[in-house]
Protein backbone atom coordinates (compact mmCIF):
# COMPACT_ATOMS: atom_id res chain seq x y z
CA UNK A 1 0.00 0.00 0.00
CA UNK A 2 2.98 2.40 1.21
CA UNK A 3 4.60 1.74 -2.57
CA UNK A 4 1.16 2.53 -4.51
CA UNK A 5 1.06 5.97 -2.22
CA UNK A 6 4.70 6.78 -3.28
CA UNK A 7 4.13 6.22 -6.89
CA UNK A 8 1.02 8.49 -6.29
CA UNK A 9 2.76 10.75 -4.69
CA UNK A 10 6.46 10.94 -6.53
CA UNK A 11 7.11 14.73 -4.61
CA UNK A 12 6.39 13.11 -1.01
CA UNK A 13 4.76 16.32 0.22
CA UNK A 14 1.91 13.55 2.24
CA UNK A 15 4.57 13.70 5.31
CA UNK A 16 1.21 11.15 7.06
CA UNK A 17 1.57 9.08 4.04
CA UNK A 18 3.38 6.34 5.69
CA UNK A 19 1.47 5.87 8.40
CA UNK A 20 -1.67 6.29 6.72
CA UNK A 21 -0.84 3.41 4.61
CA UNK A 22 0.25 1.13 7.06
CA UNK A 23 -2.38 2.16 9.34
CA UNK A 24 -5.00 1.48 6.38
CA UNK A 25 -3.23 -1.90 5.54
CA UNK A 26 -3.30 -2.90 9.09
CA UNK A 27 -7.25 -2.41 8.93
CA UNK A 28 -7.20 -4.08 4.92
CA UNK A 29 -5.36 -7.10 6.08
CA UNK A 30 -7.83 -8.05 9.15
CA UNK A 31 -10.99 -7.64 6.64
CA UNK A 32 -8.54 -10.82 4.35
CA UNK A 33 -8.07 -12.40 7.61
CA UNK A 34 -12.17 -12.34 8.36
CA UNK A 35 -12.72 -13.84 4.84
CA UNK A 36 -10.32 -16.49 4.94
CA UNK A 37 -12.04 -17.78 7.97
CA UNK A 38 -15.50 -16.86 6.03
CA UNK A 39 -14.18 -18.61 2.49
CA UNK A 40 -11.47 -21.20 3.62
CA UNK A 41 -12.22 -22.55 6.91
CA UNK A 42 -16.20 -22.35 7.09
CA UNK A 43 -16.46 -22.42 3.05
CA UNK A 44 -13.87 -24.71 1.77
CA UNK A 45 -12.94 -22.46 -0.95
CA UNK A 46 -9.54 -24.55 -1.61
CA UNK A 47 -8.40 -22.35 -4.62
CA UNK A 48 -8.32 -18.97 -3.10
CA UNK A 49 -5.66 -20.52 -0.45
CA UNK A 50 -2.52 -19.70 -2.71
CA UNK A 51 -4.30 -15.90 -3.12
CA UNK A 52 -4.59 -15.42 0.95
CA UNK A 53 -1.40 -16.99 1.47
CA UNK A 54 0.43 -14.30 -0.54
CA UNK A 55 -1.32 -11.50 1.12
CA UNK A 56 -0.09 -12.70 4.60
CA UNK A 57 3.59 -13.25 3.13
CA UNK A 58 3.36 -9.92 2.20
CA UNK A 59 2.11 -8.50 5.23
CA UNK A 60 5.09 -10.52 6.87
CA UNK A 61 7.66 -9.02 4.03
CA UNK A 62 5.85 -5.46 5.55
CA UNK A 63 7.54 -5.73 9.27
CA UNK A 64 5.98 -2.78 10.10
CA UNK A 65 4.72 -2.46 13.46
CA UNK A 66 1.26 -1.29 12.56
CA UNK A 67 0.17 -5.14 11.40
CA UNK A 68 -0.21 -7.56 13.61
CA UNK A 69 2.32 -10.20 11.93
CA UNK A 70 1.03 -12.63 15.09
CA UNK A 71 -2.01 -12.69 14.27
CA UNK A 72 -1.01 -12.82 10.16
CA UNK A 73 1.38 -15.91 10.99
CA UNK A 74 -0.73 -17.34 12.56
CA UNK A 75 -3.39 -17.48 9.84
CA UNK A 76 -0.63 -18.72 7.38
CA UNK A 77 0.37 -21.96 9.14
CA UNK A 78 -3.78 -22.73 9.53
CA UNK A 79 -4.13 -22.06 6.14
CA UNK A 80 -1.24 -24.72 5.37
CA UNK A 81 -2.67 -26.90 8.00
CA UNK A 82 -5.95 -26.88 6.24
CA UNK A 83 -5.22 -28.40 3.18
CA UNK A 84 -4.84 -32.09 4.30
CA UNK A 85 -7.16 -34.86 2.80
CA UNK A 86 -8.41 -37.92 3.35
CA UNK A 87 -8.33 -40.37 -0.30
CA UNK A 88 -10.29 -43.72 -0.14
CA UNK A 89 -10.19 -45.77 -3.59
CA UNK A 90 -13.04 -48.66 -3.39
CA UNK A 91 -11.89 -51.64 -6.26
CA UNK A 92 -14.83 -53.95 -6.82
CA UNK A 93 -14.10 -57.26 -8.94
CA UNK A 94 -16.23 -59.68 -10.35
CA UNK A 95 -14.79 -62.15 -13.03
CA UNK A 96 -16.87 -64.91 -14.11
CA UNK A 97 -15.42 -67.46 -16.05
CA UNK A 98 -17.76 -69.51 -19.26
CA UNK A 99 -16.71 -72.81 -17.35
CA UNK A 100 -18.22 -72.09 -14.20
CA UNK A 101 -14.76 -70.61 -12.34
CA UNK A 102 -15.41 -67.37 -10.71
CA UNK A 103 -13.55 -64.47 -8.49
CA UNK A 104 -14.83 -61.25 -6.33
CA UNK A 105 -12.88 -59.73 -4.89
CA UNK A 106 -12.85 -55.97 -3.23
CA UNK A 107 -10.27 -53.80 -1.70
CA UNK A 108 -10.00 -50.44 -0.06
CA UNK A 109 -6.82 -48.30 -0.50
CA UNK A 110 -6.21 -45.37 1.76
CA UNK A 111 -4.01 -42.26 1.87
CA UNK A 112 -3.27 -38.88 2.61
CA UNK A 113 -3.34 -35.95 0.43
CA UNK A 114 -1.33 -32.72 1.72
CA UNK A 115 -1.35 -29.49 -0.58
CA UNK A 116 1.49 -27.54 0.10
CA UNK A 117 1.12 -23.68 -1.02
CA UNK A 118 4.90 -23.27 -2.36
CA UNK A 119 6.09 -19.31 -2.50
CA UNK A 120 5.49 -19.41 -6.30
CA UNK A 121 2.68 -21.36 -8.26
CA UNK A 122 -0.11 -22.81 -7.23
CA UNK A 123 -0.42 -25.81 -5.27
CA UNK A 124 2.28 -29.11 -5.00
CA UNK A 125 0.39 -31.98 -3.52
CA UNK A 126 1.94 -34.87 -2.29
CA UNK A 127 0.64 -38.53 -1.03
CA UNK A 128 1.93 -38.33 2.93
CA UNK A 129 3.69 -41.56 4.17
CA UNK A 130 6.42 -40.96 1.37
CA UNK A 131 3.81 -41.63 -1.07
CA UNK A 132 2.26 -44.63 0.42
CA UNK A 133 -1.71 -46.06 0.28
CA UNK A 134 -2.32 -48.70 2.50
CA UNK A 135 -4.56 -51.46 1.10
CA UNK A 136 -6.58 -54.35 2.63
CA UNK A 137 -8.22 -57.26 1.26
CA UNK A 138 -12.13 -56.72 2.27
CA UNK A 139 -13.29 -59.59 0.66
CA UNK A 140 -12.10 -62.92 -1.26
CA UNK A 141 -14.34 -65.59 -3.45
CA UNK A 142 -11.97 -67.77 -6.04
CA UNK A 143 -13.12 -71.10 -7.60
CA UNK A 144 -10.99 -72.15 -10.06
CA UNK A 145 -12.08 -75.82 -12.52
CA UNK A 146 -10.14 -78.45 -12.85
CA UNK A 147 -10.12 -80.47 -15.82
CA UNK A 148 -9.31 -84.26 -14.98
CA UNK A 149 -10.25 -87.82 -16.99
CA UNK A 150 -13.49 -88.25 -14.59
CA UNK A 151 -14.45 -84.70 -15.43
CA UNK A 152 -14.22 -81.01 -14.28
CA UNK A 153 -13.71 -80.31 -10.66
CA UNK A 154 -13.97 -76.93 -8.85
CA UNK A 155 -11.36 -75.93 -6.36
CA UNK A 156 -11.25 -73.65 -4.21
CA UNK A 157 -8.44 -70.73 -4.57
CA UNK A 158 -6.92 -69.11 -1.44
CA UNK A 159 -5.85 -65.73 -1.27
CA UNK A 160 -2.14 -66.81 0.28
CA UNK A 161 -0.72 -63.06 1.20
CA UNK A 162 -1.42 -60.79 3.98
CA UNK A 163 -5.09 -59.23 3.72
CA UNK A 164 -3.33 -55.69 4.53
CA UNK A 165 -0.57 -54.24 3.20
CA UNK A 166 1.30 -50.93 1.48
CA UNK A 167 1.91 -49.78 -1.97
CA UNK A 168 3.86 -46.97 -3.42
CA UNK A 169 3.09 -44.68 -5.77
CA UNK A 170 6.34 -43.90 -8.13
CA UNK A 171 4.81 -40.63 -9.97
CA UNK A 172 3.41 -38.23 -7.62
CA UNK A 173 -0.23 -36.71 -7.95
CA UNK A 174 -1.03 -33.27 -9.45
CA UNK A 175 -4.01 -30.27 -9.39
CA UNK A 176 -3.88 -27.11 -9.95
CA UNK A 177 -6.75 -25.78 -7.89
CA UNK A 178 -6.50 -22.33 -9.53
CA UNK A 179 -7.63 -23.85 -13.29
CA UNK A 180 -11.68 -23.01 -13.75
CA UNK A 181 -12.20 -26.65 -13.99
CA UNK A 182 -9.72 -28.55 -11.73
CA UNK A 183 -8.81 -31.69 -11.76
CA UNK A 184 -6.90 -34.00 -9.26
CA UNK A 185 -4.27 -36.76 -11.15
CA UNK A 186 -3.71 -39.88 -9.07
CA UNK A 187 -1.56 -42.35 -11.00
CA UNK A 188 -2.88 -45.61 -9.95
CA UNK A 189 -1.20 -47.48 -12.69
CA UNK A 190 2.53 -46.52 -11.41
CA UNK A 191 1.25 -47.93 -7.99
CA UNK A 192 4.45 -50.64 -6.98
CA UNK A 193 2.38 -53.49 -5.11
CA UNK A 194 3.71 -56.34 -3.43
CA UNK A 195 3.34 -59.62 -5.25
CA UNK A 196 0.39 -61.31 -4.22
CA UNK A 197 0.14 -64.89 -3.77
CA UNK A 198 -2.53 -67.37 -4.43
CA UNK A 199 -2.99 -71.16 -3.10
CA UNK A 200 -5.04 -74.05 -4.70
CA UNK A 201 -5.04 -77.54 -4.65
CA UNK A 202 -2.20 -77.70 -2.62
CA UNK A 203 0.48 -75.14 -4.34
CA UNK A 204 0.70 -71.93 -4.13
CA UNK A 205 2.13 -69.52 -6.70
CA UNK A 206 2.79 -65.71 -7.09
CA UNK A 207 0.62 -63.68 -9.10
CA UNK A 208 -0.52 -59.74 -9.84
CA UNK A 209 -3.87 -59.05 -8.97
CA UNK A 210 -4.41 -55.80 -7.86
CA UNK A 211 -2.58 -53.69 -10.08
CA UNK A 212 -3.33 -54.83 -13.09
CA UNK A 213 -7.10 -54.77 -11.95
CA UNK A 214 -6.57 -50.74 -11.40
CA UNK A 215 -4.64 -50.88 -14.70
CA UNK A 216 -7.36 -52.47 -16.25
CA UNK A 217 -10.10 -49.61 -15.13
CA UNK A 218 -8.12 -46.45 -15.10
CA UNK A 219 -6.11 -46.30 -18.67
CA UNK A 220 -9.50 -46.98 -20.33
CA UNK A 221 -11.63 -43.91 -19.18
CA UNK A 222 -8.14 -42.04 -20.81
CA UNK A 223 -9.26 -42.81 -24.41
CA UNK A 224 -12.00 -41.70 -26.18
CA UNK A 225 -12.79 -44.35 -28.95
CA UNK A 226 -16.30 -46.51 -29.90
CA UNK A 227 -14.74 -49.23 -28.32
CA UNK A 228 -13.43 -47.74 -25.00
CA UNK A 229 -16.55 -45.98 -24.85
CA UNK A 230 -19.14 -49.57 -25.18
CA UNK A 231 -16.86 -50.94 -21.80
CA UNK A 232 -16.74 -47.67 -20.00
CA UNK A 233 -19.81 -46.06 -20.29
CA UNK A 234 -19.09 -43.26 -21.94
CA UNK A 235 -16.58 -40.60 -23.37
CA UNK A 236 -13.70 -39.52 -20.97
CA UNK A 237 -15.39 -35.81 -19.70
CA UNK A 238 -12.02 -33.96 -19.00
CA UNK A 239 -11.60 -30.14 -20.25
CA UNK A 240 -10.42 -30.16 -23.64
CA UNK A 241 -6.92 -29.05 -24.16
CA UNK A 242 -5.66 -25.92 -26.52
CA UNK A 243 -4.30 -28.30 -29.18
CA UNK A 244 -6.67 -29.94 -31.45
CA UNK A 245 -6.44 -33.36 -32.23
CA UNK A 246 -5.58 -33.22 -35.79
CA UNK A 247 -2.98 -30.80 -35.60
CA UNK A 248 0.33 -31.49 -37.10
CA UNK A 249 3.21 -30.96 -35.44
CA UNK A 250 6.32 -28.88 -37.03
CA UNK A 251 8.83 -30.88 -37.73
CA UNK A 252 11.34 -28.59 -39.12
CA UNK A 253 12.39 -27.76 -35.76
CA UNK A 254 13.28 -31.19 -35.33
CA UNK A 255 15.44 -31.42 -38.69
CA UNK A 256 17.27 -28.48 -37.86
CA UNK A 257 18.67 -29.58 -34.38
CA UNK A 258 19.39 -33.35 -35.34
CA UNK A 259 21.04 -31.24 -38.12
CA UNK A 260 23.14 -29.67 -35.46
CA UNK A 261 23.74 -32.51 -33.37
CA UNK A 262 25.12 -34.27 -36.50
CA UNK A 263 27.72 -31.78 -37.57
CA UNK A 264 28.96 -31.88 -33.59
CA UNK A 265 28.61 -35.29 -33.28
CA UNK A 266 31.86 -35.78 -31.86
CA UNK A 267 32.43 -32.34 -30.58
CA UNK A 268 31.71 -33.72 -27.08
CA UNK A 269 32.62 -30.09 -25.80
CA UNK A 270 29.76 -28.46 -27.96
CA UNK A 271 27.09 -31.40 -27.33
CA UNK A 272 27.85 -30.99 -23.55
CA UNK A 273 27.66 -27.24 -23.68
CA UNK A 274 24.36 -25.05 -23.70
CA UNK A 275 23.88 -25.10 -27.49
CA UNK A 276 24.25 -28.70 -27.51
CA UNK A 277 22.43 -29.28 -24.67
CA UNK A 278 19.67 -26.95 -26.56
CA UNK A 279 18.93 -28.55 -29.37
CA UNK A 280 18.94 -31.97 -27.57
CA UNK A 281 15.88 -30.00 -25.61
CA UNK A 282 14.57 -28.75 -29.02
CA UNK A 283 14.74 -32.78 -30.47
CA UNK A 284 12.96 -33.93 -26.82
CA UNK A 285 9.95 -31.47 -27.31
CA UNK A 286 9.72 -31.42 -31.01
CA UNK A 287 8.96 -35.34 -30.11
CA UNK A 288 6.85 -34.86 -27.17
CA UNK A 289 4.46 -33.03 -29.78
CA UNK A 290 4.63 -35.65 -32.10
CA UNK A 291 3.48 -38.25 -30.00
CA UNK A 292 0.91 -36.36 -28.26
CA UNK A 293 -0.47 -35.41 -31.59
CA UNK A 294 -0.23 -39.14 -32.45
CA UNK A 295 -1.97 -40.23 -29.10
CA UNK A 296 -4.88 -37.59 -29.29
CA UNK A 297 -5.44 -38.52 -33.05
CA UNK A 298 -6.08 -42.07 -31.63
CA UNK A 299 -8.55 -41.27 -29.08
CA UNK A 300 -6.30 -40.35 -25.75
CA UNK A 301 -8.00 -37.95 -23.60
CA UNK A 302 -5.74 -36.47 -21.31
CA UNK A 303 -3.84 -32.55 -19.55
CA UNK A 304 -1.45 -31.20 -20.75
CA UNK A 305 2.56 -32.34 -20.30
CA UNK A 306 5.76 -30.46 -20.70
CA UNK A 307 7.78 -34.06 -20.83
CA UNK A 308 7.31 -37.49 -21.32
CA UNK A 309 7.42 -38.29 -17.42
CA UNK A 310 4.04 -36.31 -16.85
CA UNK A 311 3.00 -37.96 -19.96
CA UNK A 312 2.81 -41.08 -18.96
CA UNK A 313 1.87 -40.18 -15.40
CA UNK A 314 -1.04 -38.46 -17.29
CA UNK A 315 -2.29 -40.98 -19.26
CA UNK A 316 -1.89 -43.85 -16.48
CA UNK A 317 -3.76 -41.98 -13.98
CA UNK A 318 -7.35 -41.38 -12.91
CA UNK A 319 -8.43 -37.91 -13.67
CA UNK A 320 -10.90 -36.46 -10.76
CA UNK A 321 -13.18 -33.60 -10.99
CA UNK A 322 -12.56 -31.88 -8.20
CA UNK A 323 -15.42 -29.19 -6.90
CA UNK A 324 -14.50 -26.26 -4.52
CA UNK A 325 -17.17 -25.79 -1.64
CA UNK A 326 -17.56 -29.23 -0.39
CA UNK A 327 -15.65 -30.78 2.86
CA UNK A 328 -15.77 -33.85 -0.05
CA UNK A 329 -14.22 -32.27 -3.07
CA UNK A 330 -14.47 -35.80 -5.03
CA UNK A 331 -16.23 -38.44 -5.75
CA UNK A 332 -16.30 -40.10 -8.47
CA UNK A 333 -16.29 -43.66 -9.93
CA UNK A 334 -15.16 -45.35 -12.87
CA UNK A 335 -16.00 -48.67 -14.31
CA UNK A 336 -15.16 -51.14 -16.95
CA UNK A 337 -17.69 -54.42 -18.27
CA UNK A 338 -16.62 -56.83 -20.85
CA UNK A 339 -16.78 -60.67 -21.58
CA UNK A 340 -17.71 -61.77 -18.15
CA UNK A 341 -15.52 -58.85 -16.02
CA UNK A 342 -16.51 -56.24 -14.30
CA UNK A 343 -14.18 -53.31 -12.40
CA UNK A 344 -15.66 -50.20 -10.61
CA UNK A 345 -13.30 -48.33 -8.72
CA UNK A 346 -14.75 -45.41 -6.50
CA UNK A 347 -12.91 -42.81 -5.53
CA UNK A 348 -13.48 -40.40 -2.85
CA UNK A 349 -11.55 -37.28 -1.11
CA UNK A 350 -12.72 -35.99 2.30
CA UNK A 351 -11.27 -32.89 3.92
CA UNK A 352 -9.83 -33.58 6.98
CA UNK A 353 -9.70 -31.33 10.17
CA UNK A 354 -5.77 -31.00 11.55
CA UNK A 355 -5.53 -30.41 15.46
Amino acid sequence: VYRELTLLNPSGSAASGPDTALSEAKEWYGVVVQHINDDMFKGHRYNLCPGYALMIRDAELMGAEATNMAEFTSTLQKIQKFLHFHITAGLYVTVQGTDGSHLKATWVGQSDLNLTIPHAGCYTPEIENDGVMKFGLLSWDMVGIKHTDHGDETVNVAYSSPRTFNAKFKLAPQINLCDPQPILQIPFSSLDVPSEKITADGHTQETKLLGPFLSAVVVPQEINTRAANAVTGGANKLPSDSQAADEKPDSSSMNEAKAKLEAHQSDIAWLMGPEGQAAIQQIQQSALQMTKSAMKKSGMVFPDAGNFKDLAGAVSSAHLNWSNGQTQPVNQTFHVTKDGTTIQLNITVDHVDQP
